[in-house]
């Protein structure tokens, strides 16, 4: 019989792109991407005796993923102001390892300039999560959802504008 450790280090394993991606988006050092990947793996721990079935996996690990970051970006605000600037955020660091793909790699860093729902939606899209599941997962309508892509659909399209005329 496989314990319910077992159970979890095997749906973590095969969903930590998941943990990785959303890290990377709301994290730029690889050290506090690696904490928040603790910390959402430790709130998925907690919460993993409670998932009742009724969602998919992705969509519960999305949800408690979700809630964890938002919560620990809260927290930060209240203790920091955030300096990073834009042109800082944009820059990728020669010792960034949460991606293989330099493209992918700069996708993730468009991301991470937009709010943190925005956030949460465009890599939930990226994924292949139809507007239903994505409303669904963070309690909003589906036309919430459209317009939401749209708008940060226009937002990345003039960042890397910018980029191309190196503005």
């Amino acid at each position: 019989m496989i314990s319910d450790k077992e159970r979890f280090m095997s749906l973590l394993d095969k969903h930590q792109g998941i943990l990785i991606n959303l890290c990377s988006v709301y994290y730029h050092t690889p050290a506090d991407q690696q904490d928040a990947f603790q910390d959402i793996a430790l709130q998925l721990w907690k919460s993993f005796k409670s998932f009742r079935g009724e969602a998919k996996v992705s969509t519960w690990i999305y949800r408690v993923s979700l809630n964890t970051l938002l919560t620990k970006r809260k927290s930060e605000k209240r203790k920091s102001i955030d300096l990073t600037s834009l042109d800082q955020a944009l820059v990728l660091p020669s010792d960034q390892h949460w991606g293989s793909d330099d493209d992918c790699q700069l996708l993730m860093r468009f991301i991470s300039i937009l709010n943190d729902k925005d956030k949460a939606i465009l890599v939930m899209h990226l994924e292949g999560y139809s507007n239903k599941e994505i409303a669904a997962t963070l309690s909003t309508s589906q036309t919430n959802i459209s317009t939401r892509i749209n708008r940060a659909k226009v937002v990345l399209r003039g960042k890397l504008k910018k980029i191309e005329h190196g503005d």
